[in-house]
């Protein structure tokens, strides 16, 4: 398996959505999809310089995607991850923890010293993940517009 980070094509927006979908009904399954929302917001955040959306290629399939943005608050910027979605059949293969690093380290050459993510929080393997990777538990917010049930708010320094 050859896997491969490349920026999203207007040709990738259905098959992430059908992904995000299917991880939310796995999540929630009470909490409904609104494709329409989903698509255009990648859209959006396609076009924003500083935010960025990479496709995970495992030999010319879409395997998963990295959704990265960035916020200025009055201590600096923050990097933020909104996602690292890996497809079901790619689970387990090491690629969660590919996408991550490549979030850091994308952030890291930005600069930026603070990376944040949310997880839901019966979503254990991902939690799992990020404590292993050094990320600390600081809060849990609760978000009535988000399409996830209340989850862990996690932060790691970036050095």
């Amino acid at each position: 398996m050859n896997p491969v980070l490349r920026n999203v094509r207007d040709s990738d927006i259905n098959r992430l959505a059908s992904m995000e979908a299917e991880y939310c009904r796995e999540i929630d399954p009470s909490e409904p999809f609104n494709r329409s929302d989903f698509q255009k917001q990648v859209k959006e955040t396609v076009v924003h310089p500083r935010d960025k959306i990479l496709v995970l290629d495992v030999d010319g399939e879409i395997a998963g995607f990295l959704w990265l943005e960035e916020y200025d608050e009055e201590d600096g910027t923050t990097g933020y991850i909104c996602d690292i979605h890996v497809d079901k059949k790619y689970r387990n293969k090491g690629f969660g923890k590919y996408m991550l690093a490549t979030a850091e380290d994308h952030f890291k050459n930005r600069g930026i010293k603070r990376l944040q993510l949310e997880v839901a929080e019966n979503n254990k393997p991902a939690l799992n993940l990020y404590l292993k990777n050094g990320f600390e538990l600081v809060r849990y917010p609760y978000n009535k517009n988000q399409y996830t049930p209340a989850g862990d708010y996690l932060e790691k320094k970036l050095t």
